[in-house]
């Protein structure tokens, strides 16, 4: 009997033990931090970490968190998917097809995370580097056929009554032609209760708990790009910071983070600008982690991308195993800064291909004469690429002056020509533009070459070890991290509907 007795007195045990670790377990978790990479994927986390460490011996805390898996983003109708499909799949938990928000492929709305975390009675933040309408974050909010409805997107964003929104602007904020235009978004999130703050930096700064709402707007449009920001201007991290102070409370919250621009530098093929989008992202991580371990017991932080955005590739055929990444600190700005430089210089008169190299070793320090033992010493073969180019953006450039003067004389002649002659006026000015245009496309489809900007920053990339396949998003799986409470169950997350699966269980 006594025997039995301690066997029945040992299972007991064992079954209280294993029921407290379940219930520990299964807990909700109070603090729920999202992190998203707009386009980034295993290929931008290498990069970026390897350069951060080489020129500013950083470490990228987003990719030492101890759990981390694979996990694929095919929309419901492609295999590449675009931000709004793969919004909606870790956002709600659903597959639907690229250029839908927060519905299924027949239009039926699904519930999002932070939905679920606000009826849980928790805050919710939504911050973002881009616009706050644009796909990502309009996913954790929004209900609507098409991506493209910005306004539509941003009254669902007002009628949410999440409490905090910040980072970028309100895209097409005030679209008078949307058929359910009721007013600005702005106009109609103060009235539903939000401080809006748009372009103020020192009034975010100033920002206190207890106001209630708020829609912050760093600037007027979207973030900086980091690389071409101001000493004084508001960060991802400043605002992340920002948005805890404000959020905290003790039934915890529930923040998006989307790191939106190092996508559009993706597409860009610009290396040095995603690296410095990525090392600002990582700023905000960690923010978070910070926050974190004062909270050891009661938060989790993910991080993931949406997809991968342009095919990048660490290595290139003609730098066999070479590898300069730091190189790629040597650029001055974003490609689009340096496609606003060159365009001005081409548009001078006096201007030559002599000062067009000039201008790239000024923003790449990639030199026609350099050592040879300079890896940015440009060779023959880079150069005919870029002579090439150039006569190629000067044919452009002459086709486009030909086309305005064209249109300059036709605007000229019509005013000093009768009403009933306007229509003959009018064809014969199609007749001329259509010529000038055919004339154009002949002379370019039989010139070979790049755009000029697109030229130099491809060779520049090349000649720091890195390579692009596209200009848009591929289906490359992506790398999802976490740490904290219940982070094991990121593991998961193989595909990304997993991910807002696991994390609507743990807020519920």
């Amino acid at each position: 009997m006594k025997s039995h007795s301690n066997s029945a007195s040992l299972f007991l045990r064992v079954f209280f033990v294993l029921a407290l670790a379940f219930s520990a377990v299964a807990a909700p978790v109070k603090y729920v931090f999202l992190f998203i990479g707009d386009g980034m994927a295993a290929p931008q986390r290498t990069m970026a970490a390897d350069f951060a460490k080489r020129v500013h011996d950083y470490e990228l805390l987003i990719n030492e968190l101890p759990y981390a898996v694979a996990t694929t983003t095919h929309a419901a109708n492609s295999l590449i998917t675009d931000s709004a499909a793969s919004g909606t799949a870790f956002a709600c938990g659903a597959k639907t097809n690229n250029g839908y928000i927060g519905v299924t492929p027949d239009g039926k709305p699904v519930e999002s995370v932070a939905y679920v975390a606000q009826k849980a009675g928790k805050k919710v933040g939504i911050i973002t580097s881009v616009t706050i309408n644009h796909a990502t974050p309009a996913a954790f909010y929004a209900h609507n056929l098409s991506r493209n409805n910005y306004y539509e997107i941003g009254l669902d964003m007002v009628a949410s009554g999440f409490d905090f929104f910040g980072g970028g602007a309100v895209g097409k904020h005030n679209d008078t032609k949307s058929k359910r235009y009721a007013g600005s978004i702005y106009d109609l999130a103060a009235k539903a209760g939000y401080t809006v703050i748009v372009g103020d930096q020192d009034k975010i700064r100033a920002l206190q708990p207890g106001g209630g709402k708020v829609f912050a707007a760093a600037q007027h449009s979207t973030m900086p790009y980091a690389i071409d920001a101001k000493k004084d201007d508001l960060t991802l991290a400043d605002i992340t910071e920002k948005a805890i102070e404000l959020l905290d409370n003790p039934k915890g919250f529930f923040m998006m983070v989307e790191g939106g621009k190092i996508d559009w530098m993706c597409h860009a093929n610009d290396a040095a600008s995603v690296i410095g989008e990525m090392i600002s992202f990582d700023q905000a991580v960690r923010v978070a982690y910070s926050f974190a371990q004062k909270h050891p017991d009661d938060t989790l932080i993910v991080v993931t991308g949406d997809h991968e955005t342009g095919g990048l590739t660490l290595g290139f055929a003609g730098a066999g195993y070479q590898q300069h990444l730091e190189l790629l600190g040597k650029q001055a700005g974003t490609i689009d800064s340096f496609r606003s430089l060159l365009k001005d210089l081409l548009a001078q008169k006096w201007q030559s291909l002599a000062e067009v190299y000039t201008l790239i070793d000024a923003f790449f320090s990639m030199k026609v004469d350099g050592p040879a033992d300079d890896p940015l010493t440009l060779t023959a073969i880079e150069k005919e690429k870029i002579d090439k180019s150039y006569a190629r953006e000067i044919v452009q450039l002459n086709g486009e002056r030909k086309l305005a003067a064209c249109k300059d004389a036709y605007e000229a002649k019509k005013k000093t020509t009768p009403e009933a002659e306007h229509a003959a006026l009018t064809k014969a000015y199609k007749a001329e533009e259509a010529a000038i245009q055919a004339a154009l496309a002949a002379e370019l489809k039989a010139m070979p070459g790049s755009a000029l900007a697109i030229q130099v920053l491809h060779i520049f990339n090349q000649k720091c070890g890195v390579a692009w396949n596209s200009f848009n998003h591929t289906a490359l799986p992506v790398t999802t991290t976490a740490v904290g409470k219940r982070a094991d169950e990121i593991l998961a997350a193989t595909d990304n509907t997993k991910i807002a699966e696991v994390l609507k269980a743990m807020l519920q």
